[in-house]
């Protein structure tokens, strides 16, 4: 008879429960065939520190049995599961030592050497060892309820004589890997003409340099005329002014001593700076014009030039000459307020300074002391002598 079998797994097992124990007994160690259905198969090894059989080759194969054949309690013949709910068991093949000779042979110790396709894809018949919970048969039917399990279900183990399988022969030789021959012989091949030469593809496309709109060279030519214009209405005018003032100081006649070394004194500074500014003036304008004075702490040495000296030993004028650039260069508003911070700090630190400086007089006295304690050594070597 054949029936629909249940796990032990099966939610109907609590069932079981319910019943009398005059209808419910269990049998264990019932001989049967199951049908596998092989979901994979791979070689290994056992451990070179096995004591039986170590380094010894062997199959696992993994599965579920969906079919259990055999004599069973109340005439039952055959239990079905469906897929996804039979029993899943694990085989272990032993192959023999003819098998594995023949396995050597064909390449068992090489890379490509695999289990064959008939045996993963395929239904094993394998002897199983089963256990059973009998639910009787109720009143009115003849058909009992068998909850069945594979003893050792994830250890089976079994080799050619017990399965009847001899799945040595099934393997084949080993695939070799097809190595192409890459080796170039220079002599098969014909070097054309324009080896060297650049491809088409690869040519830089050369570009053609298109001439100035109209419209930016009318802006350039607008930009010189506001520049002539800044030298004409403040430098020339600026150079006028100094010139009339040196004049005047160099007529003045000096009543005593004194005054007279202190006006040459003050016309001697003036004169040095007035020199340095118009002789500096015209680089300052330029170097104005081409925007170089945008940022006064970047690269001051190299890009202010002459007139980052000339700012140190006078800022205000220079501070003057930018204000009168501001107007007709917007762009340089910014840099009158960094110049005026500028000669804001070093007017402070000028200050320090001078707070610092040893007062005169006590030079002096230093110096005395100096020349007095010399006199006394002179006198001692005198002695000496």
């Amino acid at each position: 008879m054949k029936i629909p079998g249940q796990t032990m797994y099966s939610p109907f097992f609590g069932a079981v429960h319910k019943t009398s124990d005059d209808d419910v007994h269990c049998e264990e160690g019932v001989h049967c065939e199951g049908d596998i259905h092989v979901s994979g198969a791979h070689l290994s090894a056992n451990s070179w520190y096995d004591d039986k059989n170590p380094g010894r080759p062997y199959m696992r194969i993994t599965g579920e049995c969906r079919s259990i054949r055999g004599k069973m309690p109340y005439g039952v013949t055959k239990l079905t599961f469906k897929e996804g709910k039979g029993i899943p068991v694990d085989i272990f093949y032993e192959f023999s030592d003819d098998e594995l000779a023949s396995m050597v042979k064909k390449g068992l110790y090489r890379s490509r050497f695999k289990c064959p396709e008939e045996i993963r894809t395929n239904v094993l018949d394998m002897p199983i060892t089963c256990n059973f919970i009998v639910v009787a048969p109720q009143k009115g039917s003849n058909v009992p309820i068998l909850f069945a399990d594979i003893a050792d279900k994830h250890n089976i183990v079994t080799n050619s004589d017990d399965c009847g399988y001899v799945f040595g022969d099934y393997f084949k030789e080993a695939e070799e890997p097809e190595v192409e021959d890459d080796f170039l012989d220079f002599a098969d091949v014909e070097l054309e003409d324009d080896l060297f030469e650049q491809p088409e593809d690869d040519k830089v496309e050369e570009v053609v340099e298109e001439p100035e709109p109209a419209e930016e060279t009318e802006i350039d030519k607008h930009y010189d005329a506001i520049y002539e214009r800044v030298i004409e209405d403040h430098l020339d005018q600026l150079d006028t002014s100094l010139n009339e003032a040196l004049a005047d100081n160099k007529s003045a006649e000096p009543e005593t001593e004194i005054a007279e070394e202190v006006q040459s004194t003050e016309v001697d500074v003036d004169e040095v700076l007035h020199d340095a500014l118009i002789s500096n003036m015209t680089d300052v304008d330029e170097l104005l014009t081409n925007g170089a004075l945008t940022d006064l702490s970047e690269d001051r040495d190299y890009r202010m030039g002459e007139i980052d000296e000339l700012f140190r030993q006078n800022p205000d004028v220079v501070i003057a000459r930018l204000e009168q650039v501001a107007a007709y260069e917007p762009s340089v508003e910014d840099v009158v307020k960094r110049a005026k911070a500028e000669a804001k700090r070093m007017a402070a630190e000028a200050e320090a300074s001078q707070s610092k400086k040893v007062p005169q007089h006590m030079l002096d006295m230093a110096e005395e002391a100096e020349k007095a304690k010399n006199a006394e050594f002179d006198d001692f070597d005198d002695a000496l002598e």
